[in-house]
């Protein structure tokens, strides 16, 4: 993997945890990372993708996400 698909899959992850702990839009981290919204779409759709085929990068999610999440009171989803 090169340096910039480095950069693109880091704010992939990013964009899929901060949907889903923070509930942002795919617009507002678009427009953060000055990105077009379809393409920040498309590789928060490959991180996806991949913990559906990949169980050790899947651990690995859910392993960050509960350092990020550890003390903190969970928000009410309906």
């Amino acid at each position: 993997m090169n340096r910039n698909r480095e950069g693109a899959w880091g704010r992939a992850i990013i964009g899929y945890m901060s949907k889903k702990l923070c509930g942002y839009s795919t617009k507002s981290l678009a427009e953060y990372f000055h990105r077009d919204p379809v393409a920040m779409s498309r590789g928060i759709g490959r991180v996806e993708g991949r913990m559906g085929t990949h169980k050790t990068f899947e651990a690995r999610l859910r392993e960050l996400e509960g350092a990020i999440t550890q003390g903190r009171r969970r928000k009410i989803r309906n």
